[in-house]
């Protein structure tokens, strides 16, 4: 089975450029976690400036996007940034997450009893 979620991210505070000092941290844990490397190419594409509030769609289930989110949040706790997940695993593939100084200061979601595999 595929997965994917539909992100859209809004960076709130932050130099989204920092991205480009943990890409090979971020590299590196897509290789433990088993992941493609597009996912990277992704993730960049979310946080560049001209794309602020546009989809990107990852080819990951809705915990694997949250986790990396989480990471480029812990790695850099300067961006302050909001993101919401909708995923294709039935109505409750949604989620909300908002970021600051390092930590999720808003959590939603995914709404697992409502998922459907």
């Amino acid at each position: 089975m595929s997965f994917s979620t539909t992100a859209y991210l809004t960076l709130n505070d932050g130099d989204k450029a920092a991205l480009i000092a943990i890409r090979d941290e971020i590299a590196a844990y897509l290789t433990e976690q088993a992941l493609s490397q597009d996912v990277l190419k992704d993730l960049e594409q979310a946080f560049d400036m001209h794309r602020i509030s546009a989809p990107v769609v990852f080819n990951l289930d809705p915990w694997s996007t949250i986790a990396l989110f989480t990471l480029v949040a812990e790695r850099i706790p300067s961006l302050s940034f909001e993101v919401k997940g909708v995923g294709d695993l039935g109505p409750g593939d949604i989620w909300a997450r908002e970021f600051v100084n390092g930590v999720a200061v808003f959590e939603a979601g995914p709404f697992e009893d409502k998922i459907y595999c």
